[in-house]
């Protein structure tokens, strides 16, 4: 794409390799994320189109916010790095997997060691965010233009946070860290209370359960997530989650109603425990302290039953045939999955 325009300064660049901060040379109109957006507005006018009468799933998936931290004009310069926050303090020592991470990542140890870089990142990263956050005013419009806006639900979640520097770490990963851990989900439509802001434990396993629900399928799959609409209702919710995972390679976490972490990090046979409430910025580990072994012990035991529970669901896939259609798991096994809509088996 021809060269890039970077905006650390060029002794930096030179000296580090970090060629990940820049305005990217091509218009807004143009970026990634503009075109996404417009494939998924011209995916709609066409489903209306020819399909006037049936309804439709729109997904789009966008890649921005996300290294390198390139947002085009004028979203390069929407926010002041003096006016960022600084980097929560890295608070961990001698956890290998960490520190390889932080010194092989295009040498963020030495990036981040003048924390103006880290503002100027943090900027960046807003504007990317901003553009994403305009994007999504469009399909709004558009929505509201032909008539849809009522009887259409909007759904916004990510795969991941973005350490951003904190604890001295960048991106994601091994580290399962709140900033890296937790995603948003916001969810806008007819059929969600308004103004509602829960604070129930979620997994992105709960968005196929509830999608599906919400597209009118009829017995689902085996599947781990447990459907949100009784939450999005506003209602007690029947079977809340008393602890979800993480994982990603050989670094596995908990996180609690109660709002604990406990991690364990295969590489480095060691942990991690934090208690998010009490200490949302995880800056006191209490992993191995003699006056939070009980609670460790405890944690140990629902971190072993929760990993058990992916092997106590079905895999699509491996269910016995009756008729050609998969089979329910059940006393009898006697449960066909019928098509979410009648007459189409695609």
């Amino acid at each position: 794409m021809g060269g890039r325009a970077c905006r650390v300064s060029a002794a930096a660049c030179g000296r580090l390799g970090w060629s990940l901060i820049y305005t990217h040379p091509l218009p807004a109109e143009l970026n990634q994320t503009t075109y996404i957006t417009n494939c998924g507005i011209d995916f709609m006018e066409r489903h209306l189109a020819e399909h006037p009468d049936r309804p439709f799933m729109c997904h789009m998936s966008y890649v921005n916010p996300h290294d390198p931290y390139d947002p085009p004009e004028p979203y390069d310069t929407m926010f002041a790095p003096e006016e960022m926050p600084d980097p929560l303090p890295q608070a961990w020592r001698d956890i290998g997997v960490y520190e390889h991470h932080r010194h092989h990542f295009h040498r963020f140890d030495q990036f981040a060691a003048d924390v103006r870089n880290v503002r100027r990142m943090r900027a960046m990263y807003h504007g990317s965010i901003r553009l994403i956050d305009d994007q999504i005013s469009r399909v709004v419009r558009f929505l509201e233009e032909r008539g849809l806006a009522e009887n259409t639900i909007i759904c916004f979640t990510t795969d991941h946070g973005d350490m951003m520097g904190d604890h001295g770490l960048i991106t994601k990963g091994a580290m399962h860290y709140d900033k890296s851990a937790r995603v948003p989900l916001i969810v806008w439509g007819s059929d969600t209370a308004r103004g509602l802001v829960s604070d129930r434990l979620t997994t992105s396993l709960d968005l196929f359960p509830t999608l599906c629900q919400w597209g009118g399928a009829g017995l689902l799959p085996p599947h781990e997530g447990r459907t949100l609409l009784p939450v999005l209702h506003g209602e007690p919710d029947p079977d809340p989650w008393q602890e979800i995972t993480v994982q990603v390679l050989g670094s596995r976490s908990i996180i609690t109603a109660e709002g604990w972490r406990l991690s364990l990090l295969k590489p480095d046979r060691c942990g991690q425990m934090f208690h998010l409430v009490n200490d949302p910025d995880e800056q006191r580990d209490l992993y191995g302290q003699a006056e939070a072994w009980p609670i460790q012990a405890e944690l140990m035991e629902r971190h072993v039953y929760a990993y058990m529970r992916a092997m106590e669901t079905w895999r699509y896939e491996r269910l016995p045939l009756d008729g050609g259609r998969p089979m329910m798991p059940g006393p009898t096994m006697a449960t066909p999955l019928e098509p979410a809509y009648p007459g189409n088996d695609d």
